[in-house]
């Protein structure tokens, strides 16, 4: 927990070093919303900033993929790649938001990038799922089909044996 709040805050620092103390409050308040997992009231808190910045657009997504807005944290992630923002984490976290919207494919690529920059064993387990994931469709509508072509083998047999009774 403490980890946590001292991460967040290093993530913030960066815009406080020109901030007057409205914003180190407005700051200390996103800190502590974002412990106690009030995450509609970081959302609020971080709307108001009107940051532009990378870590702005990095803390942001992970408030929206905390809320289940996984297609406004991958808007987020992609705005948030430049200086303050851990490259492996961003991409990491770009790659859960895709697996949750079941694009498994940008999942995968995101992870992979990830793995470049730095190994992993989350990130490598997350790929694995992200992979499989991408073959059980493909197995799934070959089943659905061949079961389709079997349905209709049956029905045209019916049908054959019923004319010729």
């Amino acid at each position: 927990m403490a980890s946590l709040k001292i991460f967040l805050l290093l993530l913030l620092l960066p815009s406080l070093a020109a901030a007057n103390f409205f914003d180190f409050a407005k700051t200390a308040a996103i800190v502590k919303s974002y412990e106690k997992g009030d995450f509609n009231t970081t959302k609020k808190l971080l709307l108001s900033l009107h940051k532009d910045t990378p870590l702005y657009h990095y803390n942001l997504a992970n408030t929206y993929y905390k809320l289940g807005k996984y297609n406004k944290a991958i808007k987020e992630y992609k705005r948030a790649f430049g200086e303050g923002v851990d490259e492996h984490s961003r991409l990491h976290n770009l790659g859960n938001s895709y697996f949750r919207i079941k694009d498994y494919k940008s999942a995968v690529i995101a992870y992979s990038y990830a793995l470049k920059l730095q190994e992993d064993p989350q990130t490598r387990y997350n790929l694995k799922l992200a992979k499989e994931a991408l073959k059980k469709p493909k197995h799934q509508k070959e089943q659905a089909k061949k079961k389709h072509k079997e349905k209709k083998k049956k029905n045209s047999q019916k049908q054959s044996t019923k004319k010729q009774k």
